[in-house]
């Protein structure tokens, strides 16, 4: 038992740390311009925001759950500035999940995890809601495992 505890806290602890890198990946932007993130469409550019340049952001969900901790909500504030300086802009949610079990729970488990995100957009940050684009849903395909870094929200700005 003490020995299975030790391990299931390491396992946290790495679990924890991949979130973290996998953020800090997805958030970085790239040190030189293309000519894909330096487009004036209206989409893309509003009064000085470069939405093609916005990191995307992930909110990570438990194993079968469609609610996220606080620490999760807190990667919102970004998204919430960025949508405040791009009024004519829109938010895309792409909701994942893992590959474990029925496809179709797993397709409407993602879709109640878009619209939990949604809501708390709409509700707490006040973001118009015909701001937020609901994506497909995707079974993410890293093989027949359950795998935390796939029970997610990414969070992109259009």
């Amino acid at each position: 038992p003490a020995q299975d505890s030790a391990q299931l806290a390491a396992l946290r602890s790495d679990i924890a740390s991949l979130r973290a890198e996998l953020d800090s990946v997805r958030n970085t932007t790239p040190k030189t311009t293309t000519p894909a993130t330096t487009s004036t469409t209206p989409r893309q550019q509003s009064a000085g925001f470069d939405a093609a340049s916005f990191p995307v952001v992930s909110v990570y969900f438990g194993l079968g759950s469609s609610t996220l901790s606080a620490r999760e909500t807190d990667k919102f504030s970004p998204v919430v500035t960025a949508s405040q300086r791009n009024k004519n802009g829109s938010i895309l949610l792409t909701g994942f999940t893992d590959p474990v079990g029925n496809a179709a729970v797993n397709k409407a488990l993602a879709v109640k995890r878009m619209n939990y995100v949604k809501n708390i957009l709409v509700t707490r940050y006040r973001v118009p809601a015909n701001q937020i684009l609901i994506g497909e849903p995707e079974i993410s395909r890293s093989g027949r495992k359950a795998n935390p870094l796939d029970r997610r929200v990414d969070i992109t700005m259009q």
